[in-house]
């Protein structure tokens, strides 16, 4: 729209936390995506993370 961006990349990619957040968040996917009471839309979207990374 013509308000410009709704977030912002400052700050987002600094220091050795990146990796570590990276990891965390990885990780998270990982066991949400092996919850089988999830929905089933949910989990195919997990899926879909995990194949791209």
């Amino acid at each position: 729209g013509d308000t410009g961006p709704l977030g912002t990349e400052e700050h987002m990619l600094e220091g050795e936390d990146v990796y570590r957040r990276a990891r965390d968040l990885l990780d998270e996917i990982r066991k949400r995506s092996s919850e089988q009471g999830r929905p089933d839309v949910e989990l195919e979207y997990l899926r879909r993370l995990l194949d791209r990374f």
